[in-house]
């Protein structure tokens, strides 16, 4: 008998919840057959069976929270060696959107050596692999259903008109997350607006031009360009507190993380070394990973070692924001809805469009004059824009 247990699945993965078993007590399974899938504090992932054999017992259940180490199931080992086909094979660690695309392009996923941690295959490793002409493949294709909140159930005992609907994977996460936060960090908050008439009027023009392409320019290039820039000169905020040591971890490069809304709860995709990055690059990173977050398609890689984040609730219609830094980040800067103010101009009252934005920090290891002269000169980028325009092809 083999206790198949729970394996760091990712950089600091303590623990994970067990969403969908993808296979029965008592089902026989072959090597490397996806049989379960489950959701770190960032990610979602299928687990493979380490060997051919029978699932004799399944010990950890869905909705469980199980740290690294604990057994998942018992599997009964169906055979007593491998051939040597087998023998060269190895258990592969990868997303479920990873094996699914191994699939459609008849890719033996054991094959790849993954880039991502712990050798774990990415999407891209899968496309790579296609493409260099790795043959095989034959990975178990699954779809996950999710569960209406009243397919959870009514668990224990709650009023006739009220249904329960349990906190599970991504919403778990960010319950955890935002608890921890809000326990540990002393946040203030710093409210500011910005005149963006100059870069309206310059994205109007631009995406005249870009449309001849098949391309659309959104604002966010703009402001994490802008970000990235005031970052240079005011680096406490593109920092990591560790409070343990009582020490601030300041970053040469500016890797941002984007908060994301999706139908499963927020994910926060890494945009990394923003500051190499030209604004054409930016835009199709930008939509190339939102995409992935709504097909709950990121890797553990692309959530992971964000300096600094951003939120963009003016998408949404939002005008202003009070967001919540995640741990051990040191700021969070969240954008409102771009409209047209009243605002004075030699004299005169004119309607102008207007930014508002907030920037959340920790009051341990910045102060509002810190923050005040970041907000000042990462206005000053967007009421210049012109200033941004050498890195946009």
């Amino acid at each position: 008998m083999l206790e198949f247990r729970l394996a760091d699945i990712g950089e600091g993965t303590s623990e994970a919840e067990v969403l969908r078993w993808l296979v029965a007590e008592g089902q026989e399974v072959a090597a490397f057959q996806p049989i379960v899938e489950v959701q770190t504090d960032k990610v979602t992932t299928e687990l493979t069976a380490p060997v051919a054999g029978t699932v004799r017992q399944i010990v950890a259940r869905e909705g469980d929270v199980v740290p690294v180490g604990s057994v998942l199931c018992v599997i009964e080992d169906g055979e007593a060696r491998q051939d040597e086909e087998a023998k060269a094979r190895r258990r592969v660690l990868a997303s479920p959107a990873a094996r699914r695309r191994a699939q459609e392009l008849g890719v033996d996923i054991a094959r790849i050596s993954g880039s991502g941690p712990l050798g774990r295959v990415t999407l891209e490793d899968v496309e790579r692999a296609a493409h260099t002409g790795v043959e095989g493949g034959t990975e178990a294709k699954t779809s996950p259903e999710v569960p209406s909140s009243r397919d959870e159930g009514l668990r224990g005992e709650a009023p006739p008109e009220a249904v329960r609907v349990p906190l599970r994977g991504i919403r778990r996460a960010m319950r955890r997350a935002m608890a921890e936060s809000h326990r540990t960090i002393p946040q203030a908050l710093h409210l500011d607006e910005v005149d963006v008439g100059e870069l309206v009027a310059l994205r109007e023009t631009l995406n005249q031009l870009l449309a001849e392409e098949g391309e659309h320019l959104t604002f966010l290039p703009f402001f994490l360009k802008a970000l990235a820039r005031a970052l240079r000169d005011h680096p406490r905020l593109n920092a990591h507190f560790d409070a343990e040591r009582d020490e601030l971890l300041l970053f040469s490069s500016v890797h941002v993380g984007v908060a994301t809304d999706t139908p499963e709860g927020l994910l926060v995709p890494v945009i990394r070394q923003v500051e190499q990055k030209s604004m054409r690059v930016l835009m199709r990173e930008l939509s190339e990973k939102r995409s992935r977050a709504q097909a709950q398609a990121l890797t553990q890689d692309d959530v992971q070692g964000a300096t600094i984040t951003v939120t963009n609730h003016g998408a949404l219609g939002g005008i202003w924001g009070a967001p919540i830094i995640p741990v051990p980040q040191v700021a969070i800067v969240g954008f409102g809805r771009i409209r047209d103010e009243a605002v004075v101009r030699a004299g005169s009252v004119v309607a102008r469009p207007v930014l508002h934005f907030s920037i959340a920090f920790d009051h341990r290891v910045l102060d509002g004059g810190d923050v005040l002269r970041f907000s000042r000169q990462f206005a000053r980028y967007l009421e210049a824009p012109s200033l941004l325009l050498a890195e946009l092809s």
